[in-house]
């Protein structure tokens, strides 16, 4: 779960139901920052705690907007996918409050959508939710928030849901505990305009340019080779480490910039 500022609005739970089944929930609150945050962390407490007695995805939905309708600042909400997989039927129970749709990849090599949705939740009180059963065998399914498809390329164009099964395409023969890691590792890498406003933001603040880059002082408090300037930049970007993943997500958050 990376953030898109300093903290995140978006969870994911999954949990061993017993008897062959689990459960999981991924949801994303409007807008970012703390407040978003805040209101995440009531939603994922209320997920928890209610998910434990309630093996019902629709029910669970209409439990959860409920409770978030009785506290919920004007104009936010949240989207929502809950699901249970039963492994000795191969079924997925799927109901969605406004989430974005998740992707279903057979072993046809056949994409798949789930559309069907309810509001987000926090809008409406008493909303009834609704469930469906799917078939699930030799598949994998994809759940993913705006965070991914609304990521642009070098023309300001978006990601979108067919620009993301580009990338599981790409990945499907790595095994499965490495193929997400190599799909965000990917969706990672600053586009164009992601660099340009970077660029601009890191100048603001350290006078740092690309014209006259300052060099990183060496990680694990090693001294500066000799004739090597070590700024403020310098050090901030050291401490980061030598991943590209980590050293976006700091200046990410020193710079509130929303990549």
């Amino acid at each position: 779960n990376i953030p898109a500022k300093v903290v995140s609005g978006d969870f994911y739970n999954f949990s061993d139901l017993g008897e062959g089944k689990y459960g999981f929930g991924v949801a994303d609150v409007s807008g970012k920052g703390i407040k978003s945050s805040l209101l995440m962390s009531k939603a994922s407490s209320l997920y928890s705690c209610l998910s434990k007695t309630n093996f019902s995805a629709a029910e669970l939905l209409t439990q959860l907007n409920n409770e978030i309708c009785e506290t919920i600042s004007r104009g936010m909400f949240v989207t929502m996918l809950i699901g249970i997989y039963d492994s000795n039927k191969n079924e997925l129970l799927l109901s969605s409050a406004g989430h974005e749709p998740p992707i279903i990849f057979d072993q046809n090599e056949k994409f798949t959508n789930y559309t069907e949705s309810g509001p987000p939740l926090g809008i409406m009180p008493n909303t009834k939710y609704t469930e469906h059963s799917i078939p699930f065998k030799k598949s994998s399914m994809y759940i993913f928030t705006d965070g991914i498809t609304e990521i642009k390329n070098d023309k300001g164009e978006m990601l979108g849901s067919e620009g993301f099964q580009n990338y599981i395409k790409k990945y499907q023969h790595t095994p499965n505990y490495e193929r997400l890691n190599k799909i965000v590792e990917d969706l990672s890498s600053l586009t164009v305009l992601e660099a340009a406003e970077l660029s601009k933001l890191l100048e603001e603040k350290w006078g740092v340019t690309a014209a006259a880059p300052v060099a990183a002082a060496p990680a694990g408090g090693a001294a500066a080779p000799a004739g090597e300037e070590k700024s403020e930049f310098s050090l901030f970007l050291a401490s980061a480490g030598d991943k590209k993943i980590n050293v976006i997500k700091e200046v990410r958050a020193a710079t509130s910039l929303g990549l």
